[in-house]
């Protein structure tokens, strides 16, 4: 490799580093926040589909989906690796509630003690 082959790649590896550092720098939050919203859709819609071959009782189904998506909304802006961590959580506890192919209203109950689900209404 002749002399200034390598000068011109050690110039261009350091202006692409430099320009990578500042994209991420600047654009980096959206980048985190565009794909955190997408994974945790994906996991919902996952969990969704889980839940419709599992669980039978539609009005149940509904109430877990609800409570979920609530709690998803709660922790849309926390840091991704803790919202992921949450999400999964009660994803988990869910799943086990679901392992008897039925959900109850003392699994609903606790649930929404996990979640911290508030069933009144918000003024719009």
């Amino acid at each position: 490799m002749r002399k200034g082959c390598f000068f011109t790649s050690i110039a261009l590896v350091t202006v692409a580093i430099g320009a990578g550092s500042y994209i991420i720098k600047k654009y980096g939050e959206n980048f985190l926040t565009f794909g955190k919203e997408k994974i945790m859709d994906k996991a919902i819609e996952d969990f969704n589909d889980y839940l419709s071959k599992k669980i039978n009782d539609k009005s149940m189904k509904d109430s877990v989906l609800t409570i979920v998506k609530d709690y998803e909304n709660k922790i849309k802006d926390d840091k991704f690796d803790l919202a992921m961590k949450k999400i999964g959580d009660v994803i988990d506890k869910v799943k086990v509630f679901a392992s008897d192919d039925v959900i109850d209203s003392t699994e609903i109950s606790e649930l929404k003690k996990i979640t911290g689900y508030d069933e009144r209404r918000t003024k719009d």
